[in-house]
Parts: C-alpha cells; sequence; structure tokens
C-alpha cells in the first residue's frame, strides 16, 4: 500500500511542477485538488497547518499544507481549516519535495486510475515547448525536400 501511495504523491508532484509552468494550469490544479481531497478523506493524507499566501495582492490568505508520504502540498483552505489548523507563518523557501521521475501522461493515467475517472471528464491542456519543436520539426519535414519521416521513428 505504501508503494501505492508513493506513486500516487510523485504523480501529484509531476502534476503539479507541470502546473506551475502552464499557460493554463486550473486544470491541473483541479485533478491534484481532488486527488488530495480523496487522500484526505481516505486518511491517507494529513493536514498540517496552514501558511501564509506568498502572493502580495492577497497576504491574507491561507494554503493548507498536506503531508502525503515524503512529499508536501498546498492546497486553498477552508473556513473549517482557519479554525482547526494551527497557524504556520511563512513558506520554507529552502525545502524541495523528493525528486520523481515520471512522465507527465504517466501521472496523469495513475491520478485518473486514482480517482476511477476518464480523462476525458476533465480537459488538461499539455502542450508544452516540447511538444510544440517537435510538431513543428515533423512538418518542416513533411514541406522539405525530405519528405521521409522513417528516421524520426528510430530517434524517438
Amino acid at each position: 500500500m505504501d508503494s501505492k501511495i508513493r506513486e500516487l504523491a510523485c504523480a501529484i508532484y509531476k502534476i503539479n511542477s507541470n502546473a506551475k509552468a502552464a499557460t493554463d494550469p486550473n486544470n491541473l490544479y483541479t485533478l491534484k485538488y481532488r486527488v488530495i481531497k480523496k487522500l484526505l478523506n481516505e486518511g491517507l493524507a494529513t493536514k498540517i497547518g496552514l501558511h501564509n499566501s506568498m502572493n502580495p495582492r492577497f497576504p491574507n490568505k491561507k494554503h493548507v499544507l498536506v503531508k502525503i508520504e515524503d512529499y508536501y502540498f498546498h492546497i486553498p483552505a477552508t473556513p473549517e481549516d482557519y479554525k482547526n489548523l494551527p497557524l504556520l507563518g511563512d513558506r520554507d523557501e529552502n525545502y524541495r519535495n523528493p525528486k520523481c521521475y515520471i512522465s507527465l501522461q504517466n501521472a496523469k493515467s495513475v491520478l485518473f486510475h486514482y480517482l476511477d475517472m476518464k480523462e476525458s471528464n476533465i480537459v488538461i491542456n499539455t502542450a508544452t515547448v516540447s511538444d510544440y519543436v517537435n510538431s513543428t520539426r515533423v512538418q518542416y519535414l513533411n514541406n522539405s525536400k525530405y519528405h521521409s519521416t522513417e528516421w524520426l521513428a528510430h530517434r524517438y
């Protein structure tokens, strides 16, 4: 069971790190939030306390620090969280979650399987710079004098 929870934590980590760089992160954050809420309901994650928001426009906003295995994540605080959880102050910017190596597609697959959802139930924008570069490269090759893209299949 612990390896399954660790796999979920690793997948959330991947989703979270990709959401921070995404142009439209809402769907990725929604997926993260749904999985964390389910883990909390099942007793597989723990709420630690409230951290201050790092956004200067909302200095009074708090985020709940949630622990899953060796990983820590933040989710929006509810009114009950303000009443029941201790105030931890500012975030420790020096702390980093352990690295894990999973592709974004595999991470989404793990999380959707855990939620027992189909990916079509939530739309997630996964376009990245590398996807754009690869599609542009293939498009260029198809339009250039090198019409054969057989070498491309071996490369990727």
